[in-house]
């Protein structure tokens, strides 16, 4: 029963972020269908985690460090609300512990992944007929989503990771394979649309990377065909595309890395605010999550989240051979492309930001399900693979 409820907050959690439009109605959705079940599951099931802690000391180890790393910063931070900040390190613990448990049955998060691609191809589908149908949009303005993806830089980063993770999960009934082609379309159009080049170079990255890690001609259909678009994109737009500079990315970063500097070991503390002032402007983060770590919790919060973020790919490539983990090393690539141009934040609330950061290490642990016994369900490779749709 825990699990099921998990299984649905999580749900809520990949789907809601678009269908819901209240950010406090999104977030009271995952206290009840996801906070309470893994709290439960963490006492109930808890002989599970430990055998995960067991197998997956590495990770584990580096994850517990940097949270009791950030508490400690709490003692130091400029923050307005440190206790504020500290409760939302509980939010990321027992997010992580519920992805270890769903994990416990691999078949069904794939399931839960394909379902939850469609109805974000919908989403998808929807916001574009939108924006540029019912509002008669130009099709130079950027394209948006719903609820919390209503911005079309952190709409096309969820948007672009449904694409990944969708077009390593194809059906297997030939009936629904054409609406799975379909749904990428809008995926891959959305993407586009938000005319996001941060978002572009990371979808580029990870599918010109994708025939590395997945045999066969499909990554590698894949990846002519999004070279080729992206040749005919350029080509009809690259004056627009090149008009816009480099936002400034690389001033803000050799900004963030001299603040870095200024407070190397402590850093600022959890939460504290600060502001990049990069040729006369200011900046309210460094646009890399790399460096705000750095600047909010020092060097060796720095080192502890690389720690964590290196450990989920090798946990992906080792793995490789199943569904989840070669869907996980491509949404690895798509995230690390993201988060050095738009990260943000790493301790914020639930929102689409944890979706680049938290939901693929919680993924890389939920992998553990393959190793670790669990009296619910561990099937084989085969048996697995033979229970997709």
């Amino acid at each position: 029963m825990g699990l099921a409820w998990l299984t649905l907050g999580l749900f809520w959690f990949l789907l809601g972020i678009t269908w819901i439009s209240s950010t406090k109605l999104y977030q009271q959705g995952l206290i009840v269908l996801f906070w309470l079940p893994a709290v439960w599951l963490s006492w109930s099931q808890r002989k599970y985690a430990f055998e995960v802690w067991r197998l997956e000391k590495t990770l584990m180890v580096a994850l517990c460090a940097l949270i009791v790393w950030a508490a400690a910063s709490v003692i130091w931070t400029a923050a307005e609300e440190p206790a504020r900040e500290a409760k939302r390190l509980f939010y990321v613990l027992f997010f992580l512990l519920g992805l270890v448990y769903v994990g416990s049955i691999p078949s069904r998060v794939v399931s839960l992944l394909q379902w939850a691609g469609f109805g974000l191809a919908l989403a998808a589908l929807a916001a574009l007929v939108q924006h540029y149908g019912f509002e008669n949009k130009p099709w130079r303005w950027r394209a948006q989503g719903f609820g919390l993806l209503d911005h079309p830089i952190i709409g096309g980063y969820v948007f672009g990771m449904a694409l990944i993770w969708w077009s390593c999960l194809p059906p297997r009934r030939t009936s629904l394979r054409l609406a799975w082609a379909v749904g990428l379309l809008m995926l891959f159009t959305f993407t586009v649309m938000t005319q996001s080049r941060g978002v572009w170079i990371a979808l580029l990255a990870s599918v010109l990377l994708m025939p590395t890690w997945r045999a066969g001609r499909a990554g590698l259909i894949m990846a002519l065909l999004l070279v080729v678009a992206a040749t005919v994109g350029f080509w009809l737009f690259g004056d627009y595309v090149v008009a816009r500079g480099t936002s400034y990315r690389p001033e803000i970063f050799a900004a963030s890395v001299g603040m870095i500097l200024d407070k190397p070991w402590l850093g600022l503390g959890l939460g504290s605010e600060y502001q990049v002032k990069a040729l006369g402007r200011m900046f309210d983060h460094t646009h890399n999550l790399f460096t705000h770590v750095a600047l909010e919790l020092g060097l060796p919060g720095l080192a502890l989240w690389l720690a964590i973020w290196g450990r989920s790919l090798a946990i992906a490539v080792r793995e490789r051979d199943t569904t989840l983990g070669n869907m996980l090393i491509g949404l690895w690539v798509f995230c690390t492309m993201a988060l050095l141009f738009d990260g943000a934040n790493l301790w914020d609330s639930p929102r689409p930001e944890w979706f680049l950061t938290w939901l693929p290490v919680g993924l890389a642990l939920g992998l553990m399900g393959l190793r670790a016994p669990s009296k619910c369900y561990h099937p084989s490779l085969s048996t697995r693979e033979r229970s997709l749709p």
